[in-house]
């Protein structure tokens, strides 16, 4: 039997086969068969790093796009379910996918159709860039198109176009502490959990206190405040650094007073920590008022944010001791037989 995938060069008569035909449908028709449901029974071999997926939006989502992971297609029961990956997607939502549980598309994917898409890895990708400044990207809400950017998510951005805007980038999600759902970050400290004042008698269970380490991240750049620039616009973001604090100007439409530093300027400044760490990393139970603060204003710490609930949520990734329960008691000062003063505490 000949070749009946012989090559036919320019000008030559077209004869094709009964046999070449009927190859060229049957690829054909596999194709379609693979774009529409994952055979249950033939394991289907794809990069480490590539999955399929089920485009159940009701709409064509584009090669690059964003879905939410929801399900597996595939039968737990099956041979293919332990040779191959198939989820169902939907349309991306903050609450659900942010954090790492979403994919991006390999090729153009039509409502109900299977296709695949990158689960980790090094990708290209269009980011909604909010700020220049930002190194890390998750999924926005109903944006089956696009990233946004963020100061921590699930993917880290590598590169990206200059600007902001839908810019295109290429990201790194997927493994590690960017693709985990987790992030590690460094921050200055601008503010620490309050000591109970043992004298004024709030060495209690009720006792509040200041509730939460606040900070800035460590090496980023801020515009410092001088009184002889211009007038601060209106959400500029401004750094103080005799208090280590940043300030967002309030003020409509520019700052009028500009020798009065932030701290003076409380109509034309608002305090704006960029980070609020409320929770110990290793027990989100445990709140940091029950902890012994160990780091002081001006420290440098790490820290882990993770979505929680479709929120970003920062967390103080050391071993702090817990205070445990406290007991309101009384404390007395009584002479000893030698007439040495000592204290005594009554429960």
């Amino acid at each position: 039997m000949g070749n009946v995938f012989k090559k036919v060069r320019d000008g030559d008569k077209l004869r094709i086969p009964a046999s070449t035909y009927n190859a060229m449908i049957d690829a054909a028709q596999d194709y379609a068969n693979r774009k529409s449901s994952v055979n249950t029974n033939t394991p289907q071999a794809l990069s480490a790093n590539i999955v399929f997926i089920k485009n159940t939006t009701g709409a064509l989502v584009d090669r690059f796009g964003i879905l939410g992971i929801s399900n597996t297609e595939l039968d737990v029961n099956s041979n293919s379910f332990k040779e191959s990956v198939c989820f169902t997607g939907v349309s991306p939502s903050t609450a659900s996918h942010s954090g790492g549980r979403f994919v991006v598309t390999c090729e153009p994917i039509a409502a109900g159709a299977i296709g695949r898409a990158y689960a980790a890895g090094f990708v290209v990708v269009k980011i909604n860039v909010i700020d220049e400044a930002h190194t890390c990207a998750d999924i926005e809400t109903d944006d089956k198109a696009k990233l946004k950017s963020a100061e921590s998510g699930a993917a880290v951005i590598l590169w990206k176009e200059s600007g902001t805007g839908d810019k295109w980038g290429i990201i790194r999600f997927g493994g590690g502490s960017a693709g985990g759902g987790d992030n590690t970050l460094w921050v200055i400290l601008s503010k620490v959990p309050d000591e109970p004042n043992v004298d004024a008698g709030e060495l209690t269970v009720e006792y509040a206190g200041n509730n939460t380490y606040e900070g800035r991240i460590y090496g980023k750049t801020y515009k410092p405040w001088n009184p002889t620039d211009e007038p601060y616009l209106k959400g500029e973001i401004i750094y103080y650094e005799p208090n280590n604090t940043t300030y967002k100007v309030t003020a409509e439409p520019a700052v009028t007073n500009m020798e009065l530093s932030p701290p003076e300027n409380t109509a034309e400044y608002l305090e704006f920590p960029e980070i609020l760490i409320e929770h110990v990393e290793q027990n989100e139970s445990i709140l940091l008022k029950e902890t012994f603060p160990i780091f002081q204003v001006g420290d440098i710490v790490r820290v882990v944010s993770r979505a929680v609930e479709g929120e970003v949520k920062y967390f103080l990734a050391h071993t702090l001791s817990n205070r445990g329960e406290t007991e309101t008691t009384n404390i007395m000062s009584i002479t000893d037989a030698s007439g040495k003063s000592v204290v005594k505490v009554v429960y």
